[in-house]
């Protein structure tokens, strides 16, 4: 099974488009998929991506959560991570004769 491809690959456009941009995308992506809108689509797996990413991407609500959960985590949270973790590791008591044996 494929990992699902990022909806902004999908719709051919950039993180930083609006609203009319995801729709002019999505009009013109299934028009060539889905030529005649009676009939089936060319390629039903490719307008079911393109359906979902633009039902994610077309909401507010829903775009700045999927923006939120594709972002890379920022370097603040990966040194707060691992310092906690390196503070979690460094908190148990210190034994003088572990610590100064050779």
């Amino acid at each position: 099974m494929s990992s699902p491809r990022d909806y902004y690959d999908v719709l051919e456009i950039s993180p930083g488009a609006n609203r009319q941009a995801i729709a002019e995308a999505y009009d013109r992506l299934s028009r060539r998929y889905q030529p005649d809108d009676e009939g089936p689509p060319t390629d039903p797996e490719r307008m079911s991506e393109l359906d979902e990413a633009f039902d994610t991407l077309d909401d507010p609500h829903r775009r700045a959560e999927y923006d939120r959960l594709r972002a890379p985590p920022s370097a603040a949270a990966i040194f707060f991570s691992s310092s906690f973790a390196l503070a979690a590791a460094c908190s148990s008591p210190l034994n003088p004769a572990i610590a100064f044996s050779s």
